[in-house]
């Protein structure tokens, strides 16, 4: 039975992971919005993923898996130590909730206390503890350094949860990678 599976990319890889899906012919749901975002010289209408790092596929997983595997961009299949399905009803409240013309906003559903990476902007590549939620966008993120803590706001959107084993949410292909 076909099922749902959400895929983890590399930042901004998306829509390249779904143009190899599609030249594959596995069914896949990026889901879309567009947003006005102001540069320093103009405006400008971009059309960005609504789960960014994360797109959908719907296809036998074993079946599939050994492409995933090879597919650049594709960071894992999220689920450990398998893959997990995403019920169908969710990916359809998705698509009807962007096919109005109402006002949405994104949930990444962080809580205090768990661990964060910075994916984006200078401070790319830090890891820490996520403190404090302040504001709807803005986070509070411990670096530890020397046994010795600071801490730097954030924008919600530059971070991603971390894992301690130093696997970024889940790590299927990177599991069946290692085992066989």
């Amino acid at each position: 039975m076909r099922k749902w599976y959400a895929i983890y990319t590399k930042h901004h890889h998306e829509n390249k992971v779904a143009l190899q899906l599609n030249a594959r012919s596995i069914e896949n749901y990026l889901p879309i919005s567009t947003s006005l975002r102001k540069w320093k010289d103009r405006k400008v209408w971009l059309e960005l993923p609504v789960f960014p790092c994360y797109l959908f596929i719907q296809c036998e997983i074993t079946e599939q898996l050994h492409k995933l595997r090879r597919m650049r961009g594709v960071i894992s299949i999220v689920g450990h130590p398998m893959p997990e399905s995403v019920p169908d009803y969710q990916i359809e409240s998705i698509r009807k909730i962007l096919s109005f013309d109402v006002d949405w906003e994104h949930f990444t559903g962080f809580c205090e206390g768990e661990e964060v990476l910075i994916v984006k902007g200078p401070m790319k590549g830090i890891r820490g503890k996520l403190m404090e939620i302040r504001t709807q966008n803005i986070l509070v993120v411990e670096v530890e350094l020397i046994n010795q803590g600071v801490t730097v706001l954030v924008d919600q959107r530059d971070v991603m949860p971390y894992n301690h084993s130093g696997l970024l949410p889940c790590s299927v292909i990177n599991y069946y990678k290692n085992t066989e």
